[in-house]
């Protein structure tokens, strides 16, 4: 999915909530503010990526675990959680509403980042209802070169072929799939 079909569809939710639901109040019976933020969530991994079949299932085990995260955390916080739609299958995309600030989501949500030991693996961007991206606290560092991973991103300082054999590693040694599965 592009940048642009990307913000389309977040804009098109934040509308839904906030303009087409007849549920959504802008204040509630208590006179509490009410804001829908955007989660969009998916694997941070290069380009246009077709992953083999060990590849495939590892990664696909992690969006699932981090995916879960999310929903746990929000749920733990009583963060109401709208609705949700996924697109995309090499690298699926989630977007979740959340009736709550975007900066109160961006905030619980840079701790899945920051303490899974894959976290780095993990493009969580959070929309305000201006459709305003609100960023991390700070970005994981870069699973090469352990620099700002924002930096390396935008620069391109690693080849496709150099992340995706980190990834391989990682996920091996984190046990989303053993040697077994790779050699078959």
């Amino acid at each position: 999915m592009t940048a642009q079909e990307r913000m389309a569809k977040i804009e098109k939710l934040i509308s839904f909530y906030k303009t087409d639901n007849v549920n959504y109040a802008a204040v509630d019976e208590t006179g509490r503010k009410h804001s829908v933020s955007v989660v969009v969530y998916r694997l941070n991994v290069p380009g246009v990526f077709i992953p083999d079949g060990a590849q495939a299932g590892g990664l696909a085990a992690l969006y699932r675990e981090g995916l879960d995260r999310i929903h746990t955390i929000l749920s733990q916080l009583d963060m109401v959680q709208l609705g949700e739609i996924s697109s995309g299958c090499d690298n699926p995309e989630t977007f979740t509403v959340v009736d709550d600030t975007a900066e109160a989501v961006r905030g619980v949500l840079s701790g899945v980042i920051e303490t899974h030991p894959l976290g780095a693996l993990f493009d969580i961007a959070v929309y305000d209802d201006g459709g305003h991206e609100v960023p991390p606290r700070e970005y994981p560092p870069c699973i090469i070169c352990d620099g700002d991973s924002s930096v390396c991103k935008k620069e391109h300082r690693h080849s496709d072929a150099e992340i995706l054999d980190r990834i391989d590693t990682m996920l091996l040694v984190n046990g989303y799939y053993d040697e077994v599965d790779i050699a078959n």
